[in-house]
């Protein structure tokens, strides 16, 4: 309630993981764009930028998740545009943090994804119907779900 339906990539190559995320997704009423791998999600940007967020798993065959994720990020340094990532990790261990942060990944969440945190953030990220777009940041940082100062908390 109080948020607008988003447009969503998800890049992600297990089909059971697919068909679950997508489902999880549109039954909140979110467009989901499907990417089976890292390379066809960079294929898809190429061609469509209007995107409000990222699900990009870590491990696809052809291009994983951080080179992917590197070439979005070189493509938006030379457009002046950020399409916030949230990286999909079955390997939630010490020091995923900071390769996601290294990467340019906004946010994670560790697999397998429980949907109420993959609702927290996404839905925190997306346009608020009512315009209190400007108290989003500040909400994000004092829920202590993720924090918009370059430090990010995993979701379990």
């Amino acid at each position: 309630p109080g948020r607008d339906s988003m447009r969503i990539l998800l890049a992600e190559d297990n089909p059971v993981n697919q068909k679950v995320t997508v489902g999880l997704l549109e039954n909140r009423g979110h467009q989901v764009v499907l990417a089976g791998h890292g390379k066809e999600a960079v294929e898809i940007l190429k061609n469509d930028r209007d995107f409000d967020v990222i699900l990009m798993d870590i491990q696809m065959p052809e291009l994983d998740g951080f080179a992917a994720t590197k070439i979005i990020r070189q493509r938006e340094e030379e457009i002046g545009e950020h399409i916030p990532i949230i990286a999909l990790t079955a390997h939630a261990m010490e020091g995923d943090r900071e390769q996601i942060l290294e990467a340019g990944m906004d946010y994670y969440l560790a697999k397998p994804v429980i949907p109420k945190n993959m609702y927290d953030i996404i839905e925190k990220l997306g346009p608020v119907a009512d315009d209190g777009a400007d108290d989003k940041d500040e909400q994000l940082v004092s829920d202590g779900a993720v924090h918009t100062d370059g430090e990010i908390d995993e979701f379990q």
